[in-house]
């Protein structure tokens, strides 16, 4: 299954249980006439929310395959968000997705 894939099942699962989420677009900025540049959020987990029933605590996933590697950029991020007590989760497979959400409830 494509990270994409997986991605889409838990992204629906969200949609699905009313949690509060966001998915983040990092790709390259266009830049006119110059070609792209790289994103200074580079490495920021896929997808973004809010924890139900948490006070406001902050969730971010990301999206691997059994075989994706979490490059060192975002190694750093989440390094930095957990610093900051938010809860990173490196989803692998779209069940393992499902069971997060679920146990937020």
């Amino acid at each position: 299954m494509l990270e994409a894939d997986i991605q889409k099942v838990v992204c629906s699962y969200l949609t699905v249980k009313r949690v509060f989420w966001w998915r983040m677009h990092l790709g390259g900025v266009r830049r006119s006439g110059k070609g792209y540049t790289s994103n200074p959020l580079a490495g920021f987990p896929d997808v973004a929310g809010i924890v139900p029933k948490s006070g406001g605590s902050m969730f971010c996933m990301e999206f691997k395959t059994e075989t994706g590697v979490v490059s060192e950029k975002q190694k750093e991020w989440y390094e930095k968000l957990t610093g900051n007590g938010v809860k990173v989760y490196v989803v692998r497979c779209r069940e393992q997705g499902i069971q997060t959400v679920d146990g937020w409830f």
